[in-house]
């Protein structure tokens, strides 16, 4: 199963602001199903964070990491924002997803959340913003089970 993490859960997930529910998803990322999508300027965006590069390379030469071509995500990112339908300041998020077919989403962010269930056939988001403490729930343990077939990549 694919997945995108956007650059508002960052450091949730990858370090600096580490949380159960952060720490839950990389480890699915890491040794569970998960794999991680990455390209154009949201690889820019989460290589921010010098924990993301050091699990990226490793994540990608174990096969638990996707880089797509930088130019392919921004030549959709033009095609989304000619659209004209993202209320977000993240077209880019919505082009990695179309491309990989990724419909697996953590975010916090509002805007990006509604653009992805709105443009995204299927879209699923992960999310912890409405919990202060970040907890891992029932539904954060479903949206990763082992039976969810969610990405095409």
């Amino acid at each position: 199963m694919c997945a995108i993490v956007d650059n508002s859960a960052r450091d949730e997930v990858f370090g600096g602001a580490e949380s159960p529910a952060g720490k839950f998803f990389l480890t699915w990322l890491t040794k569970g199903k998960g794999r991680l999508v990455v390209g154009g300027k949201l690889r820019d965006e989460l290589s921010g964070n010098q924990d993301f590069v050091v699990w990226l390379r490793q994540a990608v030469q174990a096969g638990r990491a996707r880089i797509l071509d930088d130019k392919k995500v921004d030549d959709e990112t033009r095609a989304v924002l000619a659209d004209g339908v993202c209320r977000s300041d993240d077209p880019h998020v919505i082009a990695l997803a179309r491309i990989s077919g990724t419909r697996l989403l953590y975010t916090n962010d509002n805007d990006l959340e509604g653009d992805f269930r709105k443009l995204i056939r299927r879209g699923i988001v992960f999310t912890t913003k409405q919990d202060p403490q970040r907890q891992i729930t029932k539904e954060h343990q479903s949206l990763l089970g082992p039976r969810r077939r969610i990405c095409i990549c």
